[in-house]
């Protein structure tokens, strides 16, 4: 297996003669991508021209074959279709993502009920949109963000009869989780300077809302706090149906615009697979071949559609979660193998498997 193959069979840039492509991994901007073998300078080692090029290409380098359909940079794969399995094969494709789910990670404050977040940064040609769930308390807030004054809630400070006393650095708990400490108490021994020392823990549902007191480490009853707009931070959100469509998504925690009074909210942001084009159908296929997404998410999956023998659409069933960049998409016919040697028209496949092409076998040209 020492010496190299045909020069006809290395192919060209021109489009003629015998050619073997290769998935080569040139650019770390682009990732693997469809390229002509120009020149075999040893049994696992090859010089290459992107395909896009035409007989000029864009980019050309060497590269080493390596048995997996994830090459690192200077590398590349040749898959092996076994005679009886379906040689189709030329497609290329793009894919986008799209925000899918999102963590409050700063929650902000003076938002309502149903405000749109939009989250911003990335390239994209529509950014994502979440709506504003449940609210939360906003820590370190106090009895002067409680005045009533403009969007300012209220409080009730005790039963305002004494009695059941209120001391200096008693810690309340409300109705959501939220903890109050006390700063200062009147005559009554009801609170009248507080501080919020920790947010809610369980979300609070709608506008306006009402705190009771659930627990305190003292013995004071009556404690309440009523939330306005300026009281009210994000707990949580759930993707709108502008969900984005990013090649390259915002950095996290994303920072989000909203169309209310709310500042200070950011995101950390999910992302799954949004849109898969089809650049390259391809050709010879014979039935629509089952498709691959290779990426750092998991769970997107997608199916090709056929029209004649080349595919010309692409479905997205499932999203996925948990992409960084859009994930390449691959054609995945049972039966292909990867090449781990080229010696004239003899294959070795990383099986151990030995081939003649094209007698016992072709070149995979996905």
């Amino acid at each position: 297996m020492g010496r190299p193959l045909h020069t006809k069979l290395g192919g060209n840039v021109t489009g003629t003669g015998d050619q073997i492509r290769i998935m080569a991994h040139l650019d770390e901007a682009i990732g693997p991508e469809p390229c002509w073998i120009s020149k075999q300078t040893g049994s696992t080692r090859f010089a290459v021209s992107s395909v896009a090029g035409g007989a000029t290409p864009t980019r050309t380098g060497v590269v080493y074959l390596v048995s997996t359909d994830s090459p690192a940079l200077n590398e590349g794969y040749i898959r092996i279709l076994p005679t009886g399995v379906d040689d189709g094969g030329g497609a290329l494709f793009t894919s986008t993502l799209k925000a899918v789910t999102a963590d409050v990670t700063a929650i902000g404050a003076g938002y309502a009920v149903a405000d749109t977040l939009t989250v911003v940064g990335g390239t994209q040609t529509e950014q994502a949109i979440f709506d504003v769930n449940d609210l939360s308390t906003v820590t370190a807030q106090d009895e002067t963000d409680f005045d009533g004054v403009g969007s300012n809630g209220t409080f009730t400070g005790g039963d305002g009869v004494g009695g059941t006393a209120y001391v200096v650095a008693d810690t309340i708990t409300l109705s959501d989780g939220t903890v109050i400490t006390v700063d200062a108490i009147n005559g009554n021994d009801d609170v009248t300077e507080f501080t919020v020392t920790s947010a809610s823990t369980s979300g609070i549902v709608g506008d306006a809302q009402t705190l009771t007191q659930a627990s305190t480490s003292g013995t004071g009853t009556g404690f309440t706090l009523t939330l306005g707009v300026a009281n009210q931070g994000v707990f949580d959100v759930t993707v709108s149906a502008t969900d984005g469509n990013y090649t390259v998504i915002p950095t996290n925690p994303a920072a989000t615009t909203t169309g209310g009074a709310g500042t200070g909210v950011t995101l950390t942001v999910a992302y799954g697979l949004n849109t898969v084009a089809v650049s390259q159908g391809g050709d010879d296929w014979s039935s629509a071949p089952a498709l691959q997404v290779i990426g750092d998410g998991s769970s997107a999956a997608v199916t090709a559609v056929l029209t004649g023998d080349a595919i010309t659409s692409v479905t997205v069933g499932t999203a996925g979660t948990g992409y960084t960049e859009p994930p390449r998409i691959a054609t995945n016919v049972a039966g292909k193998k990867f090449a781990t040697k080229l010696h004239r028209n003899i294959v070795k496949t990383s099986d151990g498997s030995v081939y003649a092409v094209p007698g016992d076998a072709v070149y995979d040209q996905d």
